[in-house]
């Protein structure tokens, strides 16, 4: 259980470790490699990602072909293409992971869901 996570959610929603414990399994963990693509440009956008240890980076290639920065999750931050997450869209962004990484990932899917569940949450 990530303490990290726990303490997170609580900056914004109060939770204790019981609803805490009912809310985890809708995120999958993660550990990513260096430079591990987790969303590909094109995609449809199915998973936000938060960043528990190390940083992930998010990119477009722009119509000169240079690829050209939108931005960074470091510890303790959200990242994906939210535009597209919410809206079930392909994205124009490819996210990958900058260094090794330990994430919570969620589908929009199991998203949805644990909006429904815990509505407390999507405040």
């Amino acid at each position: 259980m990530s303490e990290f996570l726990f303490r997170h959610i609580n900056k914004f929603v109060s939770i204790d470790h019981s609803q805490y414990q009912a809310i985890l399994p809708f995120f999958e963990e993660q550990q990513l490699e260096k430079k591990e693509v987790v969303i590909e440009a094109n995609t449809k956008c199915v998973k936000l990602f938060f960043v528990e240890k190390g940083c992930l980076h998010s990119s477009f290639i722009d119509t000169a072909g240079m690829e050209k920065t939108v931005k960074f999750a470091i510890e303790g931050w959200w990242i994906t293409d939210f535009m597209a997450f919410n809206n079930q869209q392909l994205t124009e962004f490819k996210t990958q992971a900058v260094e090794a990484s330990s994430v919570y990932s969620i589908t929009y899917s199991a998203y949805s869901d644990l909006l429904h569940q815990h509505p407390n949450l999507e405040r």
